[in-house]
């Protein structure tokens, strides 16, 4: 597996290039969107997971115009259940096809494949539809509070 990471201009807004299937992580316009799929691992447990992704992380040749830069390069997110037992649904973590990044005013674009990677930006979508049916409901933070906990 080949990754190639190079600095671009600024793409504009990131989420113009979700689908709805399509994973972001953003905090203002800093952050990164990440887009398909070429890797995925589910299971029960972080020890595997990390054990696989250690594994997979061997397996890709890396080139980078930004290397040590924090956030370029491969990546894999993923979702954990906390209690494996007591749940039906499965760990997973996805290492993206594409990466589209801005931090500190830089932006970069990271492409994962089987074969060489193209520069390219992939096109935008029109934004996907937003969720229904959503509830938020009081937990033992205030919004104002929790947010001073997780920035």
């Amino acid at each position: 597996m080949h990754a190639s990471t190079l600095w671009i201009a600024d793409p504009g807004p990131l989420v113009d290039f979700l689908c709805a299937e399509d994973a972001c992580f953003l905090r203002g316009s800093e952050g990164f969107v990440a887009l398909g799929e070429v890797a995925r691992y589910e299971g029960n447990s972080m020890l595997e997971a990390d054990a696989w992704w250690h594994e997979m992380t061997t397996q890709i040749e890396n080139e980078s115009e930004m290397p040590g830069r924090f956030g370029t390069g491969p990546l894999a997110y993923g979702a954990f259940c906390f209690d494996p037992g007591n749940t039906v649904h499965s760990s997973v973590l996805i290492v993206p096809e594409v990466i589209i990044g801005r931090r500190d005013g830089h932006s970069w674009l990271t492409q994962i494949g089987y074969d060489r990677v193209s520069p390219k930006l992939p096109p935008r979508h029109e934004k996907p539809a937003p969720p229904t049916n959503l509830r938020f409901q009081r937990g033992s933070l205030s919004a104002h509070e929790w947010l001073a906990v997780v920035t």
